[in-house]
């Protein structure tokens, strides 16, 4: 949509992402038909290289400003008690080690089923605040 412009934004993503551990958000998801959405990994484009390079137009720095990928992080890292967030390609390592069966149950539309187990609650704060400084 849009050339690529549109192409997480949407509420049946977010919902899914900020729904709380709770029963009635549960069954928000459930009535609109929603995924629940267990993690989220994103990778940002590399725009401070992008506008580093000597050839770089106005028109290509605009079309590197990550706007869902940095939408998709701040829900999760806000989310944090249920969701687990990974913006940085050297913490996969460590989240796969603590969750293999977790993660063994990821399909490629990152939606997992909540009886997975999660990382602990202390990782899962450590990379949300990581989210904050990308």
């Amino acid at each position: 949509m849009m050339d690529g412009r549109v192409k997480t934004l949407h509420p049946a993503i977010f919902a899914g992402i900020l729904a709380r551990n709770c029963q009635s958000d549960f069954n928000e998801l459930k009535q609109n038909n929603f995924p629940l959405i267990s993690v989220v990994v994103c990778n940002l484009y590399p725009f401070k290289r992008t506008v580093e390079r000597a050839d770089c137009t106005l028109h290509n720095a605009i079309e590197n400003i990550d706007i869902g990928g940095i939408s998709l992080l701040r829900a999760a890292a806000k989310n944090y008690s249920r969701v687990t967030v990974v913006c940085d390609p050297d913490d996969y390592n460590v989240v796969a080690n603590q969750a293999i069966p977790f993660f063994s149950s990821i399909l490629f539309t990152m939606i997992v089923s909540s009886s997975s187990r999660q990382p602990n609650i202390s990782l899962r704060q450590q990379l949300a605040l990581k989210v904050n400084f990308r």
